[in-house]
């Protein structure tokens, strides 16, 4: 049994090594930074705080946003890029927001129209059609199978 405090007093070891880790100070103010907790998770706040509100988040960043590779009908200078919702439903917008607010529910593909020319089509998926390409024209109604549906038999 003398496995286990060893264990412990390596876990503990580990942990205060995580501890003692080296914090930058405040950019506004350059006081210390101290870990606070709050109903959102922890993060680092500034140990001036009611004079100097300055906070760091801590936790895992953001993932890049994934490019379709299909332009932007609006603004012509971005690409529509798939984003996530604060609710974690998925979008594809532009690149250049807040500058162009482009955006769309149903994922681009980058293949013209050829009815009216538009430069994109719209991928549906629905349980009764299965995967469709539509046009998102107004008034165009093209749409193409993309997986034919097997009948229930």
């Amino acid at each position: 049994m003398v496995v286990a405090p060893a264990a412990e007093t390596r876990a503990a070891g580990d942990g205060a090594a995580a501890a003692e880790e080296e914090i930058p100070p405040c950019e506004v103010c350059g006081k210390p930074m101290a870990l606070k907790r709050s109903r959102f998770g922890t993060f680092y706040g500034c140990t001036g705080y009611p004079e100097c509100k300055n906070i760091r988040k801590t936790g895992p960043k953001a993932a890049p946003p994934k490019p379709t590779g299909v332009p932007c009908p609006e603004c012509g200078k971005g690409e529509i890029v798939e984003k996530s919702s604060r609710r974690g439903k998925t979008f594809w917008s532009c690149d250049r927001y807040p500058d162009c607010k482009f955006s769309l529910w149903k994922k681009p593909v980058a293949r013209e129209c050829p009815d009216c020319g538009a430069p994109y089509l719209l991928e549906k998926v629905t349980k009764r059609h299965g995967t469709q390409y539509v046009c998102n024209t107004e008034g165009c109604g093209y749409v193409e199978d993309v997986e034919p549906v097997e009948a229930a038999s």
